[in-house]
């Protein structure tokens, strides 16, 4: 009777220790598969979980907001928004034309320059230039290029920061002058989102 007992007594804690392995290893595939989904988003994993909270009922899922957030190119200007409280005010963008500097665009900038940039005191400058990089009409690539053309070779748009993108064709390449003479090819164009299109461009617009 004592070894029936002992062997009940075996079975039972040689199930109750599977039973806990099994917990632990669901637990574990859980905790990766978080990880995973983390890693496959581009933008940094803090901003991933704050991007998460952004969100609010109702809101569309192809806004400009939202398609800059999820394209690992553009990773280096939502940080440059968010540093000056300009990610969520993208809301209110009605219709607009991003012209977005990749992440190789701001490996150009000067280290210390970036950095200077995003000091609480050159947010003001921060905020300046990026809203250089957005003009209030939706613009799509055959409709600049139709329109450079129409204008004699030259077209001038103005920005939410007030200054003004020049706009020409060189071999058949739109290329974008800013008010500092610097140049810039859209090399990632019409990215449509439901309240305007995305331009990738090569090189930071700086505005006077």
């Amino acid at each position: 009777m004592k070894r029936i007992k002992s062997f009940v007594f075996g079975v039972f804690i040689t199930l109750a220790v599977i039973a806990c392995k099994d917990t632990a290893n669901t637990t574990i595939k859980e905790d990766n598969k978080d990880e995973l989904l983390e890693d496959r988003t581009p933008v940094l994993k803090e901003q991933w979980k704050q991007n998460m909270n952004d969100w609010r009922e109702g809101d569309d899922r192809d806004m400009l907001k939202t398609i800059i957030s999820n394209t690992s190119d553009f990773d280096r200007f939502v940080k440059a928004l968010r540093s000056a409280d300009m990610y969520i005010g993208l809301d209110e963008l009605e219709e607009a034309t991003m012209f977005i500097p990749t992440n190789t665009a701001f490996e150009r900038l000067n280290d210390s320059r970036l950095a200077e940039l995003k000091t609480p005191d050159e947010v003001a400058r921060m905020t300046e230039i990026l809203k250089y990089h957005i003009v209030p009409e939706e613009y799509d690539i055959h409709t600049l290029l139709s329109t450079v053309r129409l204008n004699e070779g030259v077209l001038r748009l103005q920005t939410l920061q007030g200054g003004y993108l020049a706009f020409s064709i060189q071999e058949d390449q739109l290329i974008i002058t800013d008010e500092m003479g610097n140049v810039s090819n859209i090399n990632m164009p019409d990215m449509e989102a439901s309240n305007g299109v995305i331009h990738g461009i090569d090189d930071l617009l700086t505005p006077q």
